[in-house]
């Protein structure tokens, strides 16, 4: 059961992983800005009132993310699907549904 959408443009060259991460979920300014501080955050949606994301998930909503791609995937795009891996293997032992499904849309004229 998909109830929220978002998109992520990976073709902004002038920004790192974690700052596009920091900018779309609203991370707090505190956080580690590195993969474990990402996935510590990206769990939380599940958990509103650590406030470490802006946005919220009950235990059998999900999120898809539309990732903006070029042909050739980068290197922050792989660590992104690293990083979302880890959420939802966690979430499944857990016991939730995986909160996060991603659809990777290849931007054309990108190199």
């Amino acid at each position: 059961m998909v109830t929220k959408e978002i998109t992520i443009d990976f073709n902004i060259t002038n920004k790192s992983l974690y700052e596009i991460l920091e900018k779309v979920f609203s991370f707090p300014s505190w956080w580690g800005k590195n993969g474990d501080a990402a996935i510590d955050c990206l769990l939380s949606m599940r958990a509103p009132w650590e406030h470490m994301s802006s946005i919220e998930l009950g235990k059998e909503e999900q999120l898809l993310i539309h990732c903006l791609v070029a042909r050739n995937l980068s290197k922050e795009v792989i660590e992104f699907l690293e990083i979302v891996a880890s959420v939802n293997y966690r979430e499944k032992s857990f016991g939730c549904y995986p909160s996060i499904l991603v659809s990777l849309e290849e931007v054309i004229g990108e190199a």
